[in-house]
């Protein structure tokens, strides 16, 4: 798809390079090294934040499933992240396949440059594979207090004895069900107007999950041991109470690479791409979930 450069001892100037470290960059990145000088930036967990949400998801079940003691969850969590990401080896993977790691935020400089740290890199192509992050609501008080995403759900030292999940994202559901069997007293304050299988409910609420649905998440205020969350239900204003928040809204595509100075289009839904992957910029393209497949708009 890409020829190579003629003048490849520039070592900030590359074939491709692949902007994203997730599953799909990475794919990407091994696929093009064989005959290019490929280059991937990598801001975060190589492997990618919906990768490792869903690692995260899965070594919760298996703590339950292995008996692992509540206030040696989180620990062994971590553990098992450390030990999967060994088996991946996906820094060793890429390297071995001669593929530069850029690490840091990237942003467009040109149409034909990145910029990481001040510093600029060159590349006859990009491939934007940034991915999706969990959605951020705007909810009053919501910055003044410590809150979690599956992504950074790790990072809590001790398994929480209360728990509130906000939203109804089915990963999110997933966490709370897990949060329960492992002994947590979960809520999750799901919209009234949210539509969802009996089933997955029915199955939810026996692990021991109280499900409330609500009509809007007022506001959150910080106490001193736990953060209450109050919240709207029909006429009456309830609130629930809990050591941890756990937000649940989905995910969105990662689209803050100053895409404009690339004169690539993009909306809130993503980067609109013909069926090879192609943008409206010839030698910009974008896989994986940041990308929309559709005929987009002549340059």
């Amino acid at each position: 798809m890409f020829s190579k450069l003629k003048h490849p001892t520039n070592p900030n100037r590359f074939d491709v390079c692949i902007i994203g470290a997730g599953s799909v960059g990475v794919e990407q990145a091994l696929k093009f090294s064989a005959k290019q000088r490929v280059a991937i930036v990598d801001d975060g967990w190589l492997g990618g934040q919906l990768t490792l949400a869903e690692l995260v998801l899965v070594s919760l079940e298996r703590a339950q499933s292995q008996s692992i003691e509540s206030a040696e969850v989180m620990s062994w969590l971590r553990l098992e992240l450390s030990n999967q990401a060994q088996r991946l080896d996906t820094k060793g993977r890429l390297q071995s396949s001669g593929v530069t790691i850029l690490s840091g935020p990237a942003v467009f400089a040109s149409l034909n440059a990145i910029s990481i740290r001040n510093v600029l890199h060159e590349s006859k192509a990009f491939v934007v594979a940034t991915g999706v992050s969990p959605i951020i609501p705007e909810i009053d008080g919501l910055n003044s207090v410590r809150y979690y995403t599956l992504v950074n759900f790790k990072d809590l030292t001790k398994l929480p004895s209360r728990l509130v999940v906000l939203g109804s994202d089915p990963m999110g559901l997933g966490l709370a069900t897990a949060a329960a069997r492992l002994g947590c007293r979960v809520s999750v304050l799901m919209p009234s107007d949210q539509k969802t299988d009996a089933l997955d409910a029915a199955k939810v609420r026996s692990s021991g999950v109280n499900i409330i649905k609500v009509d809007g998440i007022g506001s959150v205020e910080k106490l001193q041991k736990a953060v209450k969350v109050n919240y709207h239900g029909g006429l009456a204003v309830s609130a629930v109470a809990a050591e941890v928040i756990v937000l649940a809204y989905g995910w969105q595509p990662n689209l803050g690479l100053d895409l404009v100075k690339a004169n690539v289009n993009f909306s809130e839904k993503g980067i609109p791409t013909d069926a090879r992957g192609q943008t409206n910029v010839k030698t910009i393209f974008a896989a994986g979930a940041v990308a929309r497949a559709e005929k987009p708009p002549p340059d």
